[in-house]
């Protein structure tokens, strides 16, 4: 089962300027990944929850950008 785990990181934009959000990457059973989805919410307790979700659920990766755009 793949799993979808939260990421962390330090991002800069002209109108925000620095600030923290987190991201979502997807480990085959192996551990590899298999993609990552970069600046996906300043909220840390919505990605965990989407992480956990998408890992119970055995969400396809292809369906991950779907399940972002349908939670934010």
């Amino acid at each position: 089962m793949n799993r979808y785990l939260l990421f962390e990181e330090k991002l800069c934009s002209d109108e925000l300027g620095t600030y923290t959000s987190f991201g979502i990457k997807v480990l085959d059973p192996n551990g590899s990944k298999i993609i990552s989805v970069s600046d996906v919410s300043t909220d840390k307790a919505l990605v965990t929850k989407l992480c956990n979700l998408c890992t119970e659920h055995g969400l396809d990766p292809i369906h991950l950008m779907d399940v972002i755009e349908d939670n934010i």
